[in-house]
């Protein structure tokens, strides 16, 4: 609400200290997120619970933070691109040479929802044309305005959660992080082995 509610070095925070313009401010699935209207105009929809109330289902696995030089519409558009995934990452997330990847992928609008996409992708590792067996990966997928995208990923081993924010930096800077959980019966090392395959 714009007032101070703490200074680490004393105890008294004078009442004075209070900002005029606030910015809308949610904090949702690991991240504090501010609205920002050109206009003004308060916000006019909501991020969804990426947990759908079952946080407490999940642990936390890992962070991954990148520098991505390209214009922030880019992404999403990228995503949309369902014909680049078996073009540019065939082989392989895991980078081992006699593995490929074979994907599956379909998006469409949000009809009702004209700030979000949808997406599925199904994948596969492959040696030659001998499906890898338990390397089946489904996933769910939202893009969320203009720097959102929630991932639910279906592995045999039980799902992850994977929220992905955008933060302009410059013009064609953007802080890209991901936060990645994963169900409490999952167990850590394989989350990670996953995690290392996304970051590759």
């Amino acid at each position: 609400n714009g007032t101070c509610s703490k200074i680490p070095y004393q105890e008294e925070v004078p009442k004075a200290m209070k900002c005029k313009d606030i910015l809308p401010i949610r904090e949702k699935n690991g991240a504090i997120l501010v609205w920002f209207d050109v206009d003004g105009k308060e916000p006019h929809w909501e991020v969804p619970d990426l947990f759908e109330g079952e946080k407490d289902k999940y642990k936390y696995i890992a962070r991954a933070r990148h520098a991505v030089h390209t214009h922030i519409q880019e992404i999403h558009e990228n995503g949309a691109d369902s014909a680049h995934l078996a073009v540019v990452h065939w082989r392989t997330l895991f980078r081992v040479p006699i593995l490929w990847h074979q994907w599956g992928i379909k998006w469409e609008p949000k009809p009702d929802a004209k700030h979000m996409s949808n997406f599925t992708v199904n994948e596969q590792m492959k040696i030659g044309n001998w499906a890898v067996p338990g390397t089946t990966v489904n996933v769910e997928g939202h893009h969320i305005g203009a720097g959102l995208v929630h991932f639910k990923i279906h592995t045999i081993f039980g799902q992850l959660l994977v929220a992905f924010q955008l933060l302009p930096l410059e013009g064609f800077l953007q802080d890209s992080v991901y936060q990645i959980w994963a169900k409490k019966s999952v167990p850590t090392f394989l989350a990670k082995i996953a995690v290392q395959a996304w970051v590759n």
